[in-house]
């Protein structure tokens, strides 16, 4: 019976352990989607700010962009540090930096702020830029 419990105690140990992804494999995972959201935001600011798309439709794309990016970061930012700290410390505080970016590019077609947002979506741009370096380094998307 004793030899049963601890077999069963084995498994389940190694079926847990299993499923879990190192920090870099979270980070390969989740940065595509940031980058990703990141481009659709940048688009449709575009797009929204020359009278391209309508109000709502902007809403729309920017609130689920920018609720993606909020979920991914959060999700990289609880991430330990890793062999890297300095790379780690900079791909956060950029994701962060999009993050923001996203939201006050949401907040502006909210508010029908048409001259602020290619500013904004400068300041987006960017960060996207620094984004894509770092995951070179990091070796995503090769």
């Amino acid at each position: 019976m004793l030899a049963r419990a601890i077999s069963v105690l084995f498994a389940l140990a190694l079926l847990s352990g299993c499923g879990q992804q190192s920090p870099q494999d979270t980070i390969k995972a989740e940065l595509p989607s940031i980058q990703s959201n990141a481009a659709t935001a940048h688009l449709v600011a575009e797009s929204w700010a020359s009278g391209k798309v309508p109000d709502a439709y902007a809403n729309n794309a920017l609130q689920s962009a920018q609720s993606e990016v909020k979920t991914s970061v959060q999700k990289l930012s609880s991430l330990p540090a890793g062999s890297d700290a300095e790379v780690h410390r900079s791909l956060i505080q950029h994701l962060q930096r999009v993050q923001a970016a996203i939201e006050q590019i949401s907040t502006s077609v909210q508010k029908g702020e048409r001259t602020v947002v290619p500013a904004q979506v400068k300041q987006l741009g960017d960060e996207q830029d620094a984004l894509d370096k770092i995951a070179g380094q990091l070796g995503v998307g090769q």
